[in-house]
């Protein structure tokens, strides 16, 4: 149970229309109160409905007509779609918990340093889509900053190497699949040429897109 006039005073509202809105709700709420209590034993049951944005139990996802996410169907498939509102959703709550931060709480740091560079992470993938109907894209360089040589941003950036890649495509390699290896090795290498040049463009395009050294 949540105390409404609690919340009415601390002025916490889901946010409107996002997936995962009780990630933002839930640190906020536990961040700003005063006394919480654990209640023992479930009392309700969770259930999931056939086209919810959080079911993952289908391979393909399928948007109602009436849906709010009509507005932001302009990928031509669905699975896009849904990729697209999901990081834009992080992307929000990224923004919310910066905002926070600045209050000068006591426990910003800990909201800094524990959940921002999660939520950070989830939302730059925003960066990779050429639509933005939200036009949240351009925040993107602001959260940069709070993922930057942390382990979560690092760990991120380590996989972007060459030699990573090429180490864990042989990995996956076994027995009689090995055979096709040196054209796997030869498509990786190609494929991460491409991802160089667009990131050499995209410095050019604003330098902020430039990464601090590890």
């Amino acid at each position: 149970m949540v105390n409404f006039t609690f919340l009415k005073n601390i002025k916490l509202k889901f946010i409107k229309g996002i997936f995962a809105e009780d990630c933002h709700f839930g640190v906020l709420l536990f961040t700003l109160s005063k006394n919480i209590y654990i209640f023992p034993k479930q009392i309700y049951i969770y259930r999931l409905r056939e086209s919810s944005s959080m079911n993952f139990t289908r391979k393909k996802w399928v948007i109602h007509p009436d849906s709010h996410l009509k507005k932001i169907d302009i990928f031509e498939n669905s699975n896009e779609t849904r990729l697209y509102y999901e990081t834009t959703s992080w992307m929000q709550i990224a923004l919310e918990f910066i905002k926070f931060i600045h209050s000068k709480h006591h426990l910003s740091d800990e909201v800094k340093q524990h959940f921002l560079p999660v939520v950070c992470n989830k939302a730059l993938t925003l960066q990779k889509f050429d639509k933005d109907p939200l036009y949240l894209k351009k925040y993107a360089k602001n959260l940069k900053i709070y993922i930057q040589n942390q382990p979560l941003g690092a760990v991120s950036r380590v996989k972007e190497y060459l030699s990573y890649k090429i180490a864990k495509e042989i990995s996956r390699k076994k027995s009689i699949m090995k055979l096709t290896l040196a054209f796997s090795v030869v498509k990786v290498s190609v494929q991460h040429q491409k991802e160089v040049r667009r990131y050499k463009k995209d410095i050019k395009r604003d330098i902020l897109n430039k990464r601090l050294p590890l």
